[in-house]
């Protein structure tokens, strides 16, 4: 049982996962499963559990119509704001990649936290589907404006289909397995470990490079 508890500790599996990557890197590539591919799965396991609670019969959008106005303020204004500004402060790849983070909405695994931390899980759910609509024109004119080029509605929409459409999907069919919550939470941290590992396992790398450059090289 200790260690279950363990598993179903948020901070602990995040911490460790952390430490795990920034000292043995990513996974390793086996049969052609990239850390990208594990990366997206974690995301569609996280999604589709936490998903699992949520009611959408008889679901009123109109009264999270507060929700997803902040939700927009808060990702395309002010984080999207903050980070084009932060990005004027480098050049090269660098810059380019803060406008990328700058063009994007925040990431659906706000989510699976939402579900953990026992917030308002169906506004969120919304809040996130309407930034991904209005993603597909901001995004595009966010790349152009700053980057000379597009990126294309069509990745964005893939995106939507992925991580919300789908997911939303598959939960409506785990429902009559009636999992217990512990069970949910050490999957969904589990998975949210693993993309932890993925993302800054991956760009261990890039850190240590700069790290190495700090000093005169």
């Amino acid at each position: 049982m200790k260690l279950r508890r363990l598993l179903a500790n948020n901070t602990f599996m995040l911490a460790a996962a952390f430490v795990v990557a920034v000292l043995f890197g990513g996974f390793p590539e086996v049969l052609g499963v990239k850390n990208s591919n594990i990366s997206l799965l974690s995301l569609g396991i996280m999604m589709s559990l936490s998903l699992i609670s949520l009611q959408f019969r008889g679901l009123d959008v109109r009264a999270h119509r507060g929700a997803m106005f902040r939700a927009f303020v808060l990702s395309f204004v002010v984080s999207s704001g903050v980070t084009i500004a932060l990005a004027h402060l480098f050049q090269g790849d660098l810059r380019d990649g803060w406008i990328m983070v700058a063009a994007v909405p925040s990431a659906v695994s706000v989510i699976p936290f939402t579900y953990m931390l026992r917030g308002r899980l169906e506004a969120t759910l919304v809040s996130s589907a309407a930034l991904y609509m209005v993603a597909l024109l901001l995004t595009p004119l966010i790349t152009l404006l700053f980057l000379g080029q597009a990126v294309s509605p069509t990745t964005v929409l893939w995106y939507v289909a992925v991580l919300i459409l789908l997911p939303t999907v598959i939960s409506r069919f785990l429902r009559p397995l009636n999992m217990k919550d512990e069970t949910r939470h050490i999957i969904i941290n589990i998975a949210f470990a693993a993309l932890v590992i993925t993302v800054v396992g991956t760009n261990r790398g890039v850190s240590w490079a700069n790290r190495s450059c700090s000093s005169p090289c």
